[in-house]
């Protein structure tokens, strides 16, 4: 029997989650920013990326990081970027970064 969605609040959250707002946006805000041309960083590994991935993503495992900081540092001067993972830790470093 398959597992029963969490219940979301407003935001697209699960309820009770304790989104910390200085690192991290809610689903709904992504879908927003995507609207307005935001770029979607996903910096799983490419195993991950070709299992479940969001369309228009573009992967840079966070492995790769250092040899790609120039282009990342490029990209980020000209658009609004969300860094993903699969649980979130991986997206904290890599925006650390």
């Amino acid at each position: 029997m398959p597992t029963p969605a969490p219940k979301l609040d407003a935001r697209g959250l699960p309820e009770g989650y304790a989104l910390r707002p200085e690192w991290e946006v809610t689903p709904r805000e992504v879908e927003a920013m995507r609207r307005d041309g935001a770029v979607l960083l996903d910096c799983r590994t490419p195993r991950e990326y070709e299992v479940a991935r969001i369309d228009g993503a573009t992967l840079v495992p966070l492995q790769q990081v250092a040899e790609r900081v120039e282009e990342l540092v490029d990209q980020l001067r000209e658009e609004r970027v969300v860094v993903y993972c699969h649980h979130g830790m991986r997206s904290l470093q890599m925006t650390a970064i």
